[in-house]
């Protein structure tokens, strides 16, 4: 298991977290287009990523560390996901949207439940 997929999930629940509270009030964090509204991650990444395109810095490790402790790692990050249904309340995930660093404005859908 790759370091990244620890911080990539961190960030990933901070930038929907950020962009809900955001929304709720009243300042959204992205009100640009939509322009991937209905892709899947899958199908933006390719679309946008050059073939070999490394993470952006603010998403690659900076140590490493045994494969033990990065399963712990992200496993501590299931109590953010479980608490994000709760931040998203009332609102629709395909509106609550921050860009991601390659690929421009994803939605709370793309950043989460898409993955």
């Amino acid at each position: 298991m790759s370091p990244h997929l620890v911080l990539a999930e961190q960030g990933s629940v901070n930038r929907v977290w950020n962009a809900a509270e955001s929304m709720q009030a009243g300042k959204p964090v992205w009100t640009g287009d939509a322009i991937h509204r209905g892709r899947t991650i899958e199908d933006i990444v390719h679309a946008t990523w050059i073939p070999g395109q490394e993470a952006p810095d603010l998403a690659r490790p900076r140590h490493g560390g045994p494969l033990s402790y990065r399963i712990l790692a992200l496993q501590c990050n299931q109590p953010l996901l479980e608490s994000l249904p709760t931040r998203l309340r009332g609102l629709d995930p395909y509106e609550v949207i921050t860009p991601h660093q390659i690929s421009r404005p994803w939605d709370a859908d793309q950043w989460i439940v898409n993955r």
